[in-house]
């Protein structure tokens, strides 16, 4: 089953466990607003996927082994809300002001279709 989680520190907190981990530009609209992060340790087991909403920055490589994500929220110049999404040893960020998500399951079940990744009436929400 699919875990929803929203909170930024519960995030971090599931982040830090998947330190060292393997990391992947997964999935995305075609106008790169929307995107996901696959992260997972064990190509089979558990992993996470960070869902963002009005991507407006992409650095970096879109795969790396080793990942150590953070994410953070901040303001911009303009004063809006924003999150951060960042591996600073591998200077890769991603900034997106509409939102973020992590979904947390096993890899089976993930869809490969951005629109579908997981069937979001069985998720539960953390």
């Amino acid at each position: 089953m699919v875990t929803i989680v929203k909170d930024i520190d519960r995030i971090n907190e599931l982040l830090r466990q998947y330190k060292g981990c393997n990391a992947q530009l997964w999935a995305y609209s075609v106008s790169l607003r929307r995107m996901a992060i696959r992260l997972w340790m064990d190509i089979n087991g558990e992993q996470f996927l960070l869902l963002t909403a009005g991507t407006r920055y992409i650095q970096g490589y879109i795969d790396r082994e080793n990942a150590d994500i953070t994410v953070r929220e901040a303001v911009n110049e303009h004063n809006e809300r924003i999150i951060i999404i960042s591996d600073e040893s591998a200077d890769f960020k991603v900034i997106a002001g509409g939102g973020l998500i992590l979904a947390r399951g096993d890899f089976s079940e993930f869809n490969m279709h951005f629109d579908s990744l997981f069937d979001m009436e069985k998720a539960i929400f953390e």
